[in-house]
């Protein structure tokens, strides 16, 4: 799949423990339906695979159109989630989930 240039790309790590999937999953599917109705959201997906028998590692991915479209979408999920009185990281901490964030761009290959 090409990607233009000007798309960057959301993606959080998550280490869930087995006992915390439940909750945090639908968190997650929360989320990701919020985003996607967000202007500029071209996909977002969540990845799972076993870690071991006591976890799961997560990845969400989620493709922006630009980097003033992700950043006015997260304005818009940190308003829904203060109105709500929900602290993303609060709940994935009192869970035990470990997050690592980073948004990236696609990568340029020029030919020799």
């Amino acid at each position: 799949m090409s990607h233009d240039s000007a798309s960057v790309f959301r993606i959080d790590r998550l280490a869930v423990p087995a006992a915390a999937m439940g909750p945090l999953l639908a968190q997650v599917e929360r989320n990701q339906a919020r985003l996607r109705a967000q202007p500029g959201c071209r996909q977002a997906h969540a990845l799972m695979r076993p870690a071991d028998a006591e976890g799961f590692n997560l990845m969400t991915v989620v493709e922006w159109a630009d980097a003033r479209a992700m950043t006015a979408a997260k304005a818009v999920m940190d308003a829904l989630h203060a109105a709500e009185g929900f602290d993303p990281g609060t709940f994935r901490q009192g869970l035990g989930v470990r997050t690592e964030s980073a948004v990236y761009g696609p990568a340029v290959v020029s030919a020799p």
